[in-house]
């Protein structure tokens, strides 16, 4: 079992081969086998990493307020909503019309003039405890 360093290194090994650098008359036959096969391996994987990497991005990005532009951006997409009131929930944000007002799923209508205030309305990406 090679350790995650010997790894990264015959990776930069195999691309550095893969870019046609000249190799050195020293490089092992097994060096060269190795290199290449890490590097199918993380070719063939390499999506689905970088979509787990995304996904981790995502759920440790701060869960602050969505500014009205981010907000605008989330038609069609589910946000979490407080209102000054207490009522908190998910919604759907189905519409945001050159008025500024907001509709969403379960009869959520929302004003452009008062969100973000606390005692108004906000939304975020994420539920908040």
């Amino acid at each position: 079992m090679k350790t995650l360093d010997e790894v990264i290194e015959k990776l930069e090994f195999a691309t550095r081969v893969s870019f046609g650098c000249v190799l050195a008359k020293n490089v092992e036959v097994d060096d060269l086998t190795d290199a290449l096969h890490y590097l199918k391996i993380f070719q063939a994987h390499e999506k689905r990493v970088r979509e787990q990497l995304d996904d981790l991005k995502e759920e440790y990005r701060p869960n602050d307020p969505l500014t009205w532009d981010e907000l605008k951006s989330m038609e069609g997409k589910p946000v979490w909503v407080e209102i000054g009131n207490g009522s908190k929930g998910w919604v759907i944000i189905r519409k945001i019309n050159d008025n500024g007002i907001v509709t969403g799923s379960d009869g959520f209508i929302g004003i452009a003039d008062v969100y973000g205030e606390p005692t108004t309305w906000q939304a975020y990406r994420k539920e908040r405890s």
